[in-house]
């Protein structure tokens, strides 16, 4: 818990904070209520444990969590246009406070079009990018940088609204002058959480001076486990 002490500390609110909201503890979900940063949440894509639309809502506004992430299908684009639109249902049943997001999947280019059309005419305002990301070893990777832009700037052809891009988060300047070009609202990364599990010594020290510099002014979004 010291870890979110140090972040809820930090003078940087240029970051905001998410939560794969079906793999942490009670008492983590506890302590990341009351965080004062903006919060974004999901079920997690690659947790064995998954929750129903109705479970997660009610999570979300537990947390209150700024946005919610619908259940979407790695790479799947008729199974997340089926939880699309029923998550969608849901949704407007009850007055929930958070924004929901909806997720664009595909295997190609056009997959990822025709998803994004269809999750707005769904009725979608706030759109995450998804299935960028493949497992290398003990990590999920970005396949190839000129594939996420190009998917980025065809969906920004006719879609000029709320865009994150999921696990994509980097710090080099190439990703974060790609972002900003697009207009990316946020993004979120797994690796610092791996590289701070893994090494020895001083995590909480390393955490601090991480998140010192995290997000250069900019507004993304980083992902936290039960520590």
């Amino acid at each position: 818990m010291n870890e979110l002490n140090i972040i809820n500390q930090s003078r940087n609110k240029n970051i905001g904070l998410m939560c794969a909201i079906g793999n942490i503890s009670r008492p983590f979900r506890e302590k990341f209520r009351y965080m004062e940063h903006e919060k974004i949440c999901d079920s997690g894509v690659f947790s064995k444990k998954r929750l129903s639309h109705e479970e997660l809502f009610n999570n979300y506004e537990y947390v209150e969590a700024t946005y919610g992430i619908i259940l979407d299908k790695y790479r799947d684009i008729d199974g997340t246009l089926n939880n699309a639109r029923e998550a969608m249902k849901i949704y407007k049943s009850k007055k929930y406070n958070f924004n929901l997001v909806g997720v664009c999947q595909g295997n190609t280019i056009d997959e990822y079009i025709k998803c994004t059309k269809k999750l707005i005419s769904i009725g979608y305002t706030h759109i995450a990018i998804g299935g960028l990301l493949k497992k290398v070893g003990d990590r999920y990777r970005v396949e190839d940088e000129s594939h996420i832009e190009e998917i980025i700037w065809k969906i920004r052809k006719f879609y000029d609204g709320w865009l994150f891009v999921l696990g994509c988060y980097s710090e080099s300047e190439k990703r974060l002058e790609l972002f900003e070009k697009w207009d990316i609202y946020g993004a979120d990364s797994k690796q610092w959480c791996f590289k701070y599990k893994k090494e020895q010594g001083d995590r909480q020290g390393q955490l601090a001076e991480y998140v010192k510099k995290l997000g250069k002014g900019r507004r993304y979004i980083q992902e936290l486990f039960d520590f």
